[in-house]
């Protein structure tokens, strides 16, 4: 969390020879560029959580994305993945509600639970080749799904509580 919610921050050069995001170092921060440097392994959970990216690019040599690891980032709007990525975790980039633009990559194995939730708009191109193509787009799908369903109920609890508030304003 070295970096968490610094107000100014909104670029920032990193080392070339950095491996590894930490949990949380960029979560809250205002961050609108940011170059990953191509030494870059692992970005754990929360690294680049609630910034005002819009898009990045994940260099080649990234083995590991952690779940949540650009989850709730407002303003995202394209992602190109690491060539080699087998995983997107848990969540991973979900509530990133303005994401449209994700290049999957044909080494692509496995699209854990709500990676993509809350991801309404969201256009995939997906490399020839990916093994289980199936199973990633089913992914996806279910996450639009739990969105439209998340989103039909809140919109039937408010329409619920403005017609109680109406009832009781009436006695």
């Amino acid at each position: 969390y070295a970096f968490a919610s610094c107000e100014n921050l909104k670029k920032i050069e990193l080392p070339d020879t950095l491996k590894e995001l930490s949990t949380g170092l960029f979560l809250y921060t205002p961050i609108e560029n940011i170059t990953l440097p191509k030494s870059l392994k692992i970005m754990k959970e929360y690294c680049l959580s609630s910034t005002r990216l819009s898009s990045i690019e994940i260099p080649n040599s990234v083995e590991n994305i952690e779940k949540n690891a650009f989850s709730n980032n407002e303003v995202l709007f394209s992602v190109s993945l690491p060539s080699f990525l087998k995983i997107i975790k848990k969540e991973t980039f979900s509530y990133c509600e303005k994401l449209k633009y994700v290049f999957l990559p044909s080494s692509l194995e496995r699209i854990e639970e709500n990676a993509f939730f809350a991801c309404v708009d969201l256009n995939y191109k997906i490399e020839d080749g990916i093994k289980y193509l199936d199973e990633v787009i089913k992914t996806i799908r279910a996450s639009k799904n739990k969105s439209d369903a998340k989103d039909n109920l809140e919109r039937q609890e408010k329409e619920k509580q403005a017609l109680e508030k109406e009832n009781m304003l009436k006695l």
